[in-house]
């Protein structure tokens, strides 16, 4: 399961959920197999099998850190459009997160947002437009109904790229991992 869960870790990286994938591998004496692989890794007077413990616990821990919830998640999200990815890619975007799927970025303002903890916030620069085009409309609802709003910013097209060069027009977007009461208010900057 572990092996599964990872074999496609080259294309997914940290879109993928161990908590979600077949069965919640943390909640069922996953964390067990630690002390196991570090027997075997101590132990073995097998080459082969200790380089597979040593890749087992790695996987171990990377599950670990990617089933955390965090009081904060900061990243400027990877951006690609759904036309240049791959198959695989493309496949688990359609699957976790169809509203999103259009791009990269916006399946990844969902995962940051998966990766808080109630309460907890995301700041990212990730392309603004799912604040206006018509295929992000469901998502727009989600996220406005779903997450209370600290922070935007305009950056423009010329957010990450030294000057004079062009790019997506990128947002910074804070946001607290909780639903918005109606007295709520956040700062905006253009």
């Amino acid at each position: 399961r572990l092996y599964d869960l990872f074999a496609r870790a080259p294309w997914l990286g940290s879109l993928i959920e161990p908590r979600s994938s077949g069965g919640d591998l943390i909640e069922e004496g996953f964390a067990d197999l630690e002390p196991v692989l570090s027997h075997v890794m101590t132990k073995t007077g097998s080459v082969e099998l200790t380089e597979m413990a040593v890749a087992a616990h790695g996987l171990e821990k990377a599950a670990a850190t990617l089933a955390m919830r965090f009081t904060l998640v900061a990243t400027n999200v990877p951006y690609l459009g759904r036309g240049k990815q791959h198959e695989l890619l493309k496949d688990h975007c359609e699957r976790e997160y169809p509203h999103a799927k259009a791009d990269l970025a916006t399946c990844f303002l969902l995962r940051t947002i998966a990766l808080c903890a109630h309460g907890g916030t995301t700041a990212l620069v990730a392309p603004q437009n799912w604040w206006f085009i018509k295929t992000y409309t469901a998502f727009r609802k989600s996220i406005l109904s779903d997450q209370s709003f600290c922070a935007v910013a305009t950056l423009g097209e010329e957010a990450w790229q030294s000057f004079g060069d062009r790019g997506p027009v990128a947002a910074l977007t804070i946001m607290s991992n909780v639903r918005p009461l109606a007295e709520d208010s956040f700062v905006g900057l253009d």
